[in-house]
């Protein structure tokens, strides 16, 4: 069996996309994959069909990924002063999907997402609150509610225009001081995945997102130079950008509310 190499999958999916077939062929490409991965029921895991609607239906991976994700998390804000097992430290999980980041935690925060089934989901079995947000702003959180709020893949498959609108909710919902963690595509999957022109424009450091007819599934991707999040707020002063802080190929860029 031959193996296209990322670029070559690049160039299949911008193809597939063209001619109207992209949808309908990764819809097919996850029935398989559950099919395949996702048999696997286990105590005080979701059951695999929420697991593959935010990444993958195998048990390990949803496992190990959160795991990874609340080591990382952990130590960006660390760096910044905040510890995230500290039930003082007012912390939200954006984009919570079915827990696999926030149940790590030592202690209960704060989840929401777009999703009624996985909100549930955490809600029955999961300490802290979980509630279903829109997938516009704003969310039902008062003003200067969180000192850290944090987001892995979510982001990465947003256009420019939302993002900007969740960052201004952000500067709402956030203290002065507080954190944003943004999970975001970094140089080796653009390299992938992009185009030629797509990757002249991300070297000049412009945020480059496709498939944005597919914004809010995995299909769309966006894809952000160092620090590019700057083009988008005002409110929030990018400070670090953590290089493949998260496998394969995420960065984590560090905002703090001004």
């Amino acid at each position: 069996m031959v193996r296209l190499s990322a670029r070559h999958r690049a160039a299949v999916k911008r193809a597939a996309d063209r001619v109207g077939l992209l949808g309908p062929l990764y819809s097919l490409r996850e029935r398989w994959r559950l099919a395949r991965d996702g048999g696997e029921e286990v105590d005080d895991l979701p059951p695999p069909g929420l697991r593959a609607l935010i990444g993958s239906p195998s048990a390990a991976w949803f496992v190990a990924a959160g795991r990874l994700s609340e080591d990382a998390l952990s130590k960006a804000a660390s760096a910044r002063g905040f510890d995230l097992n500290d039930p003082s430290v007012d912390v939200l999980d954006f984009g919570c999907g079915c827990g696999r980041t926030s149940r790590h935690w030592q202690r209960p925060i704060q989840g929401t997402d777009i999703s009624p089934d996985l909100v549930g989901w955490c809600q029955e079995n999961l300490p802290g609150v979980y509630i279903v947000n829109d997938p516009e702003p704003p969310t039902l959180y008062p003003h200067s509610s969180f000192d850290v709020v944090y987001a892995v893949s979510v982001f990465t498959h947003l256009t420019a225009e939302r993002q900007q609108r969740w960052l201004e909710e952000f500067a709402r919902t956030i203290r002065p001081d507080g954190l944003l963690l943004l999970t975001t595509h970094g140089d080796r999957l653009a390299a992938e995945a992009l185009s030629d022109a797509e990757l002249r424009d991300y070297r000049s450091g412009r945020i480059v997102v496709c498939y944005s007819n597919h914004e809010g599934s995995n299909l769309c991707a966006a894809h952000h130079p160092a620090r590019s999040l700057a083009q988008l707020t005002d409110e929030f002063e990018v400070v670090d950008h953590l290089v493949e802080a998260l496998p394969p190929g995420h960065d984590i860029q560090v905002l703090v509310r001004t």
